[in-house]
């Protein structure tokens, strides 16, 4: 069974047992009151005690089958009710309220899903004709009987739109709390994403530093000294070596260590090493 169809089962067993123990307490009241005024036959067999009574036992019984034809006969003894309310008293709000509350039921139960606009107008219909006949009867109760009534439709309004509408705001509310959650989670997610995306961009960082190689001609690093460079990263020649192997003065190695260093803006011998490297990495492995 499906998640949505047993939301809807629960909620029809829940109404069921709402309307009909309030059903059951309304014949109860009609009939106490009708043995005062008319002795017990009479109340017996009075239409406000058997009809509500057994509509009560009706809704009991199929509330509890989880079939779409229960659902319609709940609205539609829902529909009888307020019918009957109108024509014992035309001008209250109970029947009119009665209708209002079984429509909000049969919009929870799908039954609008089709045809919507007729089946809206064939109660508005009724409900028109109920209140044309009550107002022709001129049916109406005593004020104990008025305001009996009156409380008996508020509990009954009052619960089944709680009932019909708790477990979608609990819903709507474990979801705002599973979204914050994961949000939560998200966001911390995309904190440690971002840590590991700076500790990856050190590191490129790092093996560009270590793979950069020095473009020689923008920082106008003449041949000659290239060929000192080149003696102190390959053969890690001292300056006396240096000069040996170029065949020039120590003096003139200094004089191009100072222009070196100067150009590639490094203040020791080592950073000159360290900086062009790359520059003769494939000689050195020659």
């Amino acid at each position: 069974m499906k998640n949505e169809e047993m939301d809807i089962f629960q909620l029809q067993k829940k109404i069921a047992i709402v309307t009909s123990t309030l059903g059951i307490a309304v014949s109860i009241i009609n009939f106490l009151y009708r043995i005062n005024a008319y002795g017990v036959y009479e109340a017996l067999i009075h239409a406000s005690f058997w009809s509500v009574l057994a509509g009560s036992l009706v809704i009991m019984l199929t509330g509890f089958l989880n079939l779409q034809a229960a659902r319609y006969l709940q609205v539609l003894m829902g529909f009888l009710g307020g019918s009957l309310a109108i024509l014992d008293s035309y001008d209250s709000i109970y029947g009119l309220g009665l209708f209002i509350l079984f429509s909000m039921i049969a919009y929870k139960y799908e039954i609008y899903r089709k045809y919507t606009v007729l089946k809206i107008l064939l109660e508005i219909v009724l409900v028109y004709m109920m209140v044309i006949l009550g107002s022709s009867q001129k049916m109406s109760s005593t004020k104990i009987m008025l305001g009996l009534d009156a409380l008996i439709y508020l509990t009954i309004f009052l619960f089944t739109t709680f009932i019909m509408y708790s477990h979608e705001i609990r819903g709507y509310l474990r979801k705002t709390r599973q979204a914050e959650v994961t949000i939560t989670e998200l966001t911390e997610q995309r904190l440690k994403l971002n840590r590991e995306l700076e500790e990856l961009n050190e590191k490129i960082d790092v093996y560009n530093s270590k793979n950069i190689i020095v473009n020689f001609d923008e920082l106008s690093i003449t041949p000659r000294e290239q060929d000192v460079i080149k003696a102190m990263v390959i053969y890690q020649d001292t300056q006396k070596d240096i000069a040996d192997r170029l065949n020039i003065s120590p003096e003139t190695v200094k004089t191009h260590l100072k222009h070196i260093r100067d150009k590639l803006d490094v203040g020791r011998q080592s950073e000159i090493i360290e900086m062009c490297r790359n520059n003769f990495i494939m000689e050195g492995k020659k």
